[in-house]
């Protein structure tokens, strides 16, 4: 389970990104504040355009940011599970017995 603490700090920093700043929100065309903000090779600004089409149209959307608030408060920022890696520990002699580990 998420320490209560970082998961609010968590979920905090996600409401925020998707107000958006009064520098983002205020920004004409692809660019934002005095310095840019938008340098991707010519080939990949369609893709990106797309998928800003697409996250401001998910943000919208009451069922996306339920997910969205449930992924940041009890799956972010928390320790990754650990999983077995069958064909690894095959190729390195199988794992470590618990007497050996202890030694």
């Amino acid at each position: 389970m998420v320490d209560a603490s970082t998961a609010n700090s968590q979920e905090n920093v996600a409401d925020a990104f998707l107000q958006g700043g009064a520098s983002l929100r205020n920004a004409a065309g692809p660019y934002f504040g005095s310095y840019g903000g938008r340098w991707m090779p010519e080939s990949l600004i369609a893709a990106l355009d797309e998928v800003e089409d697409t996250f401001e149209k998910a943000k919208a959307d009451p069922e996306f940011l339920a997910q969205l608030k449930d992924l940041n408060k009890n799956y972010s920022g928390r320790p990754s599970l650990l999983t077995e890696a069958k064909r690894f520990s095959q190729h390195a002699g199988g794992p470590a017995s618990s007497s050996s580990a202890k030694t």
